[in-house]
């Protein structure tokens, strides 16, 4: 789904490869609600994980941040490892799929 509004130039700038260019226009976005700004976050995250810059993520994202995030990091985690930890990251998937444990 394309983001409307302020986070269209970021979104766009991502789906069309210009990476650089969707890290510059999500940093310059400020005033935006905590939703369009998680979003925003997370549209420059995958745009320094598609760069080869995973560690940016790694470094930034804290354990306390969104969902959003959180899954951005997950695959930062994921492309960092160069597929030395893919079992534990598809076992995070897993259980994030399958919410709180069923009795």
């Amino acid at each position: 789904q394309m983001a409307d509004g302020a986070l269209f130039p970021v979104a766009n700038a991502l789906a069309i490869g210009a990476y650089q260019q969707a890290v510059n226009e999500a940093q310059t976005l400020m005033g935006l609600s905590e939703t369009e700004a998680t979003e925003r976050d997370a549209l420059m995250y995958r745009a320094y994980i598609a760069m080869g810059s995973p560690k940016v993520v790694l470094d930034e994202v804290t354990d306390g941040a969104p969902m959003a995030l959180q899954a951005v990091k997950l695959l930062a985690r994921y492309v960092n490892s160069n597929g030395a930890e893919s079992d534990a990251i598809l076992a995070t998937i897993t259980e994030w799929l399958l919410g709180p444990a069923r009795s």
